[in-house]
């Protein structure tokens, strides 16, 4: 799903949706591109050469970079005209894009000499309109059909999805410094399993200025038309002409966004406006539920689990074991060409191929349940969007991921068939972030709020405790660290993708570059804490000299809360006008013990601190125990998220919380130790001073 406009002419022009019959689209793509069309075949794709359509209206590019927005803040690009106008009449979908950029450096020249677009085969149609530069005033002709290059590139198949998408590849001849670079092409056709259920989404700024943006929709007269405006977003217009609803709109000399990073997932940084045909969540829950009809018969194979599973002791642990199943022995994989984009395979298939992606795993999950007497139901959720799915008008285009909701007596449980290395009672699994969801049910009207149970867990509680020798010298150091709910699955997951050994050697290379030289003492300890579902890493090692430079016979051992570190770092930018997203549920609690040799004294006072704003609290408490120095600090996040009004604050505590989060051990030895330090000083002091003497001496007899 696309969060802003293209900032360059490679412009993604599908999502990853793909179904229909080839016959059915060409015939539908043909009838759009005109008895004009110049087809030009690249093996078993195609795209077409042909005139703008008649429906579109054109812009002209400005003569001159607008005066009052020269001096607008640029890195890459000026944009000049960024026009996408959408035929949604009759049934039917045609995209029309007219881009013109000019590389402001010399780096950039190369990149706005490549033209790649992208479109599925299966479902559409690339047409392309014209492609030139304009020099001097003159536009000059570069669109060479013969340099078009067509291939199958699986942008998402390291993530375990093959999609179908093609590109379209061409490299301009002769750009330079001061051309604009213009491309003007369409892509007809849409996923007819969605229904014509889907938006448009046009934005309206980019990293870049804009000095010319237009949309523009048409749909059938008549039309009912439902859609959201992020803020900065202009007044649309909607009016009746020949043949048509007309929805527009334009905006003139966009500044560019500053990218402030960190953002929540349902905020949109690059401001749209979205704008479809008006319909009810209950007809979106009604087209869901027709791709989720009564399953076929299982496999034998199956049933006899279904039968072990049933004779569990409560309806927890059954639930437990069929997502257990579903999750970890069917693989994710999803080949989402044909109906695969939203229809799911049979559940007796998935089970028996042992791979799905996410509607496969939800609808075999939801059908497991069913034998089991659990009520649940597929969901639709936007990992893209999240919440923000709920401002948008209805579409089926607003999910991309599917969960399942199981409603229980006494909770409602969202659980995720795609995630692995979750242990423990299925009450304690955090459902993601998603904020919505649309549960495949016959009695669906709206969206239901995604919410973890009181039981939902990401915690992490690690003790750290350093043992000098009685002299002193050598240090011991363990550290033990429990992790709970999410963050022990994060953990079990990185154990088996990098393995033991190699986290050990991550884990050996910080402390060594923190308190120099060391020994390893055992191998890393790994445990399940069942039933829990937690788990514990246990590291031991020999700290040969970890002390810093002391005076007057202090000793001092420089430490980091590491786990809390990583919860308040700060961000790239001290200024915000967007909101700032924290990672949340997360509760971290690390302490630090040191155990002083008898006789050796702390030489600080006792620190008792708490530094809290809405989005997080903080405190470390700093004390002697008799021969313990202990430190205690505790991290919890209050909320996922901080309006752009109270980061400043934010980010005064964060930098707050950084100075506490390093701690200096300052200790003293015995008096007779100190003495025994300073004679020992002193000795090698005189030692360094006679041997310089004596070098002094050789080099003086040696004239």
């Amino acid at each position: 799903m696309s969060k802003g406009t293209a900032n360059t002419i490679s412009i993604a022009v599908t999502a990853p949706c793909r179904w229909l019959a080839r016959a059915v689209a060409l015939s539908t793509l043909l009838a759009a591109a005109g008895a004009s069309a110049a087809i030009h075949v690249r093996g078993e794709f195609r795209f077409e050469v042909a005139e703008i359509p008649s429906w579109v209206v054109q812009h002209e590019v400005p003569a001159s970079w607008d005066a009052q927005f020269r001096d607008a803040p640029t890195t890459q690009w000026r944009n000049w005209l960024f026009d996408t106008q959408v035929d949604r009449r009759h049934g039917q979908r045609v995209r029309y894009v007219d881009s013109v950029v000019e590389p402001i450096s010399s780096e950039m020249i190369g990149e706005a000499g490549k033209i790649q677009l992208w479109f599925n085969p299966e479902y559409q149609q690339l047409t392309l309109h014209r492609i030139a530069i304009r020099r001097d005033g003159k536009w000059l002709d570069r669109l060479v059909p013969d340099a078009v290059t067509l291939a199958r590139r699986e942008a998402q198949f390291e993530q375990n999805m093959s999609t179908g998408t093609v590109s379209a590849l061409l490299v301009i001849d002769d750009v330079r410094a001061g051309d604009l670079v213009r491309t003007s092409y369409s892509v007809s056709g849409m996923n007819p399993i969605l229904d014509g259920l889907s938006n448009e989404e046009m934005p309206f700024a980019a990293l870049d200025p804009l000095l010319e943006r237009h949309a523009r929709v048409l749909f059938d007269p008549g039309a009912k038309i439902a859609e959201h405006r992020d803020p900065d977003t202009p007044d649309p217009s909607r009016k009746s002409i020949p043949g048509a609803l007309e929805w527009s709109a334009h905006a003139h000399a966009v500044a560019p966004i500053i990218d402030e990073g960190s953002y929540p997932r349902w905020y949109a940084p690059i401001p749209m406006v979205t704008v479809g045909i008006r319909h009810e969540w209950a007809e979106i829950a009604a087209w869901a539920a027709r791709l989720y009809p009564a399953p076929k018969p299982l496999p034998d194979e199956l049933k006899q689990r279904i039968a072990v599973w049933r004779a569990m002791p409560d309806m927890d642990a059954r639930i437990a074991a069929a997502l257990r199943a579903t999750q970890e022995e069917v693989r994710y994989f999803g080949i989402e060409m044909g109906s695969n984009s939203h229809q799911p395979s049979e559940p007796a298939e998935t089970w028996e191929r042992r791979y799905g992606d996410c509607k496969d795993k939800a609808r075999l999950l939801v059908t497991l349940l069913g034998e089991l007497d659990v009520e649940a139901y597929p969901a639709l959720v936007s990992a893209g969007w999240e919440k923000r799915a709920a401002a948008l008008p209805p579409a089926a285009s607003s999910f991309d991921h599917v969960i399942v909701q199981v409603r229980l007596p006494d909770a409602t449980l969202w659980l995720d068939p795609t995630q692995t290395q979750q242990r423990g009672s299925v009450r304690s699994f955090l459902p993601g972030s998603y904020g919505v969801a649309l549960p495949v049910s016959a009695t669906t009207r709206e969206l239901a709020d995604v919410v973890a149970t009181e039981q939902a867990a990401d915690r992490i509680k690690v003790e750290e405790r350093f043992v000098p020798d009685p002299a002193g010298e050598h240090v011991g150091y363990s550290i033990r660290t429990e992790y709970q709910g999410a963050s022990a699955q994060r953990m079990r997951s990185y154990l088996q993708t990098a393995g033991r050994e190699t986290v050990a050697r991550a884990y050996e290379s910080i402390y060594r570059r923190r308190y120099g030289d060391l020994e390893t003492v055992g191998e890393l300890g790994a445990r399940e804490d069942d039933p829990s579902g937690g788990l514990v890493i246990d590291e031991r090692y020999l700290l040969k000299s970890p002390w810093v430079s002391g005076s007057s016979g202090h000793r001092v051992l420089e430490t980091l809360a590491d786990a809390i570190a990583e919860e308040i770092q700060l961000p790239r930018t001290a200024e915000r006008s967007s909101p700032y997203a924290i990672r949340y549920p997360a509760l971290v609690e690390q302490s630090t013990v040191f155990e002083m040799p008898s006789g050796w004294t702390w030489d600080s006072a006792p620190v008792d601190k708490v530094l809290e704003d809405k989005g997080l609290r903080l405190s470390i408490d700093a004390r002697q125990v008799g021969d313990e120095l202990r430190i205690d600090w505790r991290y919890k996040a209050l909320q996922a998220s901080l309006d752009a009004e109270g980061f400043a604050g934010h980010y005064d505590l964060l930098r707050a919380a950084n100075d506490l989060d390093n701690w200096r051990i300052v200790i003293s030895p015995p008096a007779r130790e100190a003495r025994k330090q300073r004679n020992e000083r002193l000795q090698k002091l005189m030692r360094g001073l006679l041997d310089e003497h004596a070098q002094r001496n050789t080099r003086n007899s040696g004239d």
